[in-house]
């Protein structure tokens, strides 16, 4: 069963968080083209070094978070 959109949450708009509770991103509204987006992303999201910088890898960091240090 996947989750994501328990976990996600996308908003239009200014919203206001609090950064030692949550990790939170907000991509370009400007980004023209999947390369950027992926670029954006691996930036943003603190990716690992081995992400592929395609869809499937963007699958990959998104559905299995173990890489990720910080238990926010």
């Amino acid at each position: 069963m996947n989750d994501c959109n328990n976990v996600f949450k996308f908003s239009d708009g200014s919203v206001s968080y609090d950064t030692g509770e949550v990790f939170f991103a907000r991509l370009d509204p400007l980004i023209a083209n999947t390369d950027e987006l992926l670029r954006s992303l691996y930036y943003l999201l603190w990716f690992p070094g081995y992400f592929g910088f395609n869809w499937n890898a963007l699958e990959d960091c998104l559905s299995d978070l173990d890489w990720i240090n910080e238990k926010k």
